[in-house]
């Protein structure tokens, strides 16, 4: 596991205010992000096919813990750490037929089949997940690594690394270190049907904001074209073209609840979804974006952090070209749908910056937080 693309995550909030944690890591197989829990299978064949060629494995006499141990000695022995430039995710047949994988394919693998065997020995399904989990993180010597962990007969929770396998081969669980001897920074745990995050492995708004406020990124690109393509850009003034943009994303992308996460720009524009600072960001970097390349005087357009009524979302903040900030809201409840329309005196208002509820003129229902904008060094502005 190692580069920016290897893995994407985030928490939203369903309907019931419930927070519901996703992990996606992408797969050159299926050509998409995949939530991470899916790509651990104990119901695959070809999981089912290699515990039948572990020797000793189908022993009446060993205890299931003893199992484990067997199945991770021969992964360890009989599938190689491959280190994988482009750090695809992929499925346990994928990793199967190569004979190795890099450390999440050989994780993912490893868990698949401790899990089987547990399911094998008369574990139920949720007892067995709830013992093994899959660790993404960053180790202090390897840098991003996943590795697995096991919760024990004797409540120890061991770490099985099968990229690395420090210890070698194990006559007992007991040869691994515990979770609590390895230098690691957790960012997320998954097992076969859920992902946890990790509450310190959330980096500050800021951090995430200010990282990703980057219109150069490669995934903006195939979204622009295509609002080139299906937009009259044609004498566009800076107004027209970033209240186009503003319409564009959102008809094209669904809007998911509040959420304390950043989600990247690669993941929002694969999956179409996004929370109100994934949304508000993708704005802020496409319309930077767009004025450089219909060489429009660069918008000064910022994320911000507004909250009404007790509820946080973030919003954008516009300055057009009276020089008057307007709030662009993906969400609607900062501004509401209402208090726009009241700004619309004629035809021409409706489909114009007019519409858009000037930012001082909320001053008294809103409170705005943080703003962040775009560095000085890009574009040479």
């Amino acid at each position: 596991m190692s580069g920016d693309r290897d893995s994407y995550y985030l928490v939203s909030y369903n309907s019931e205010q419930t927070i519901v944690d996703a992990a996606f890591g992408y797969s050159d197989l299926s050509g998409a992000y995949n939530s991470v829990d899916t790509y651990i299978d104990p119901f695959d064949p070809e999981i089912t096919k290699l515990l039948g060629q572990i020797p000793g494995l189908d022993d009446p006499r060993l205890s299931a813990e003893d199992k484990l141990v067997k199945v991770y000695n021969y992964i360890i022995n009989n599938f190689s750490y491959v280190p994988d430039e482009k750090d695809d995710w992929n499925f346990v047949s994928e990793t199967i037929y190569r004979r190795g994988g890099d450390c999440e394919d050989l994780a993912i693998l490893l868990s698949s089949a401790m899990i089987a065997v547990l399911l094998a020995e008369g574990v139920d399904y949720q007892t067995a997940n709830g013992r093994i989990a899959a660790v993404a993180g960053r180790h202090a010597v390897y840098g991003d690594h996943v590795y697995v962990e096991y919760k024990a007969d004797d409540g120890q929770v061991y770490v099985l690394d099968a990229a690395f396998a420090e210890q070698g081969n194990i006559e007992r669980l007991s040869d691994l270190k515990k979770n609590s001897e390895v230098n690691f920074t957790v960012y997320f745990r998954f097992n076969d049907n859920k992902v946890f995050l990790d509450a310190a492995a959330s980096n500050s708004a800021e951090a995430k904001a200010s990282s990703q406020i980057d219109p150069e990124q490669e995934c903006l690109q195939p979204l622009l074209e295509r609002f080139e393509r299906e937009t009259d850009l044609r004498d566009a003034t800076r107004d027209e073209l970033t209240l186009k943009l503003f319409n564009f994303l959102r008809t094209e992308f669904e809007i998911v609840d509040l959420q304390e996460f950043f989600p990247s720009l690669e993941l929002l524009t694969q999956t179409k979804v996004g929370n109100s600072q994934g949304l508000s960001l993708l704005l802020v970097n496409a319309a930077l974006a767009m004025a450089h390349t219909l060489g429009l005087e660069l918008p000064n357009i910022r994320l911000c952090e507004a909250e009404r009524d007790g509820e946080k979302q973030y919003i954008v903040i516009y300055e057009d070209e009276l020089g008057i900030d307007r709030v662009l809201d993906f969400t609607d409840k900062i501004v509401d749908p209402q208090m726009q329309l009241d700004l619309v005196n004629t035809l021409k208002d409706l489909f114009s910056i007019n519409a858009y509820m000037p930012a001082q003129d909320l001053a008294g229902l809103v409170k705005y937080g943080r703003e962040y904008g775009l560095g000085d060094d890009l574009y040479g502005r």
